[in-house]
């Protein structure tokens, strides 16, 4: 009876040596792409409040040299990509019209 007590004890030592092991696997993998999904989050966060910043800085000087910026132009700004951002913030600079701005699209 004792060897069949100590069999069991044993048993349940590496069943619960294993149980750790795969909760601190687990627990480490959780922990490291918790942490990876934050920092990329991060990072897309910081890009789309940099291209809501250039869309917003473009209105604004397109309000300033032609005093007004058509409805149907603001949809295209806020919806445009970081490089079409910087390439009609470029033209701005320079553009006759409005309507000039986005004659390379």
């Amino acid at each position: 009876m004792l060897a069949w007590i100590k069999t069991e004890r044993n048993s349940y030592e590496n069943s619960l040596k294993y149980y750790r092991d795969m909760k601190n696997v687990i627990d480490t993998a959780k922990g490291e792409g918790w942490e990876e999904g934050r920092a990329e989050g991060h990072a897309e966060g910081r890009a789309e409040g940099r291209a809501e910043g250039e869309a917003k800085a473009l209105i604004k000087i397109l309000e300033k040299r032609f005093d007004t910026v058509p409805e149907s132009f603001r949809k295209v700004i806020l919806s445009g990509t970081a490089d079409q951002l910087e390439e009609w913030i470029e033209a701005a600079l320079d553009a006759p019209s409005v309507e000039a701005v986005f004659d390379g699209e």
